[in-house]
């Protein structure tokens, strides 16, 4: 061997471990996938949840609709039963004036004396028959009076409760589109945060 010749062994110090140039590519593959996966992953989830809010936004304004169309149906009603029960008790009130009329005039015939010539068991009997038809007509008219009455307050229960139906409605409704903006802006916010993504 030649005395020029020297053989450079390291020391046990100087070791040190150098990665495979495939390792290193591996590694780093790995590296940019990870995230590139959970951004992926989160887009879907955002993706979902952009869609199932979406869903439940159009569910609940048609709930709103249908709930709107009832009240105005409802008032409609309400309206219709006002409408027919003033036509009702308009034709009952000419009927008790009419009645009021023929009261008087049997009235005034009873205490007018007849010019005629009749004897007195003829006065007593047109008398007792003109005192009967007066006590008809105040029985007829108290009875029209009082079906009246009966209508006013039936058709005024029946409005009011018809009311109270409409004012939960609204409660209803304004609860529902105080809801409906709230998952207005969630869904608004929800767009923005996948158009990102993009």
């Amino acid at each position: 061997m030649s005395a020029g010749l020297a053989v450079n062994r390291p020391t046990p110090g100087s070791l040190a471990f150098v990665p495979h140039p495939t390792d290193m590519a591996t590694s780093s593959t790995n590296d940019i996938q990870r995230p590139s996966t959970n951004r992926s992953n989160q887009q879907t989830q955002t993706q979902q949840s952009l869609y199932e809010s979406d869903l439940e936004l159009r569910l609940r304004d048609a709930i709103r609709q249908r709930d709107e169309q009832w009240r105005k149906h409802e008032r409609e009603q309400i309206t219709f039963l006002q409408n027919e029960t003033a036509a009702m008790l308009r034709g009952l009130h000419k009927e008790i004036e009419r009645l009021g009329h023929q009261l008087k005039d049997a009235k005034r015939q009873l205490y007018v004396p007849d010019d005629s010539p009749c004897d007195h068991s003829d006065m007593e009997a047109k008398i007792e028959q003109q005192e009967e038809r007066i006590r008809q007509l105040e029985q007829e008219i108290r009875e029209k009076e009082q079906y009246a009455s009966n209508i006013e307050d039936k058709v005024a229960e029946a409005v009011e409760k018809l009311q109270e139906q409409i004012d939960l409605q609204a409660d209803r409704i304004r609860q529902l589109s105080a809801e409906l903006n709230e998952r207005n802006q969630t869904v608004a916010h929800l767009s923005s945060q996948s158009e990102k993504f993009h």
